[in-house]
């Protein structure tokens, strides 16, 4: 069950890079798909910069929740919460795709 939720996550993933590929960013304001995009992807909740007093590093063990929802009509396919376990690797250990890595890089410690 595990590796077919691996499995899952990584193919979601590489579709949200491949979407992600064409779109422009403002300088820290994240980013934002075409309207016609497969995929969106979302934030729910910032952190003001200030608020971080210190930021991931290499080695560190980083748990995550998160919910994998289609964009048409909003069919939940994966999600942390209803496992009620975050999803949880250490940076840069090679235990997650790229991807995880990418965005997970200099985030907030709390």
């Amino acid at each position: 069950m595990k590796s077919l939720v691996s499995a899952v996550f990584m193919v979601c993933t590489l579709c949200v890079f491949q979407s992600l590929q064409n779109v422009n960013a403002k300088q820290n304001e994240g980013y934002d798909l075409d309207s016609d995009a497969p995929i969106r992807i979302g934030v729910k909740k910032r952190i003001k910069k200030e608020d971080c007093k210190q930021k991931t590093i290499k080695g560190d063990r980083v748990s995550v929740h998160y919910r994998g929802t289609l964009y048409k009509d909003g069919k939940e396919f994966d999600s942390s919460f209803a496992r009620d376990a975050p999803f949880t690797f250490r940076l840069g250990k090679g235990e997650v795709i790229q991807g995880w890595v990418s965005f997970s890089k200099n985030i907030f410690k709390l």
